[in-house]
């Protein structure tokens, strides 16, 4: 199975594993999690198998980070995946944003149309997260894990930042000259890609 960005899929969840992996909070069930989030939802697992292999601890993680499709189509997607990350568990919550965080991670291999949409979504989820009442809500809570929602939360800014400077609109793109080192073109900021597979990149 592919992802969008032509890549495997299976490097989506071993990169969200890896990342809360390497928390200091992560645990065997928050790392089960990472690895199965998408599979209620992409395959056709079962909740019976989900517990058997793992746990019902693993289950409903998997299970809260598994979208209804019904309730996209009432709010529609960022409201609906808003709502829901604001009433998320903690272990939760963190796959979620390393989820979202791999996946804006890759917008450089999509198109611009598509990244703009999931930019979009991203700024509109990101801007109205209100993860402070989730901590609230925990027995206790320690800095750190504050630090790590927080974290996700700047990472994925910087990667929205970076993908939408690179969103410069073709018209934009004036051919200046053909030389040995590769085509050259000149944009409106007099910023100048080198070469046709730098050209490439802000397609």
């Amino acid at each position: 199975q592919k992802r969008k960005t032509g890549i495997d899929y299976i490097s989506h969840p071993a990169k969200v594993a890896d990342c809360i992996n390497s928390m200091e909070t992560a645990t065997q069930e928050l790392v089960a999690a990472a690895w199965l989030h998408d599979t209620l939802e992409d395959t056709k697992i079962t909740k019976e198998e989900i517990i058997e292999k793992t746990s019902e601890k693993v289950y409903d993680l998997v299970y809260e980070l598994t979208s209804d499709k019904e309730q996209i189509k009432i709010l529609g997607k960022a409201e609906y995946l808003t709502q829901k990350m604001n009433n998320m568990s903690l272990g939760a919550l963190l796959i979620k944003l390393a989820d979202r965080y791999d996946n804006v991670s890759d917008l450089d291999l999509v198109s611009d149309s598509f990244a703009k949409r999931y930019i979009e979504e991203t700024e509109y989820i990101v801007n109205n997260l209100n993860y402070m009442n989730i901590l609230k809500k925990q027995p206790y809570y320690t800095s750190n894990i504050r630090y790590t929602i927080e974290s996700f939360i700047d990472d994925i800014e910087t990667k929205l930042k970076e993908r939408k400077k690179k969103m410069i609109n073709r018209d934009n793109l004036v051919l200046v000259r053909v030389n040995e080192g590769g085509v050259v073109y000149c944009l409106a900021s007099n910023e100048q890609i080198q070469d046709i597979e730098s050209f490439q990149s802000y397609k």
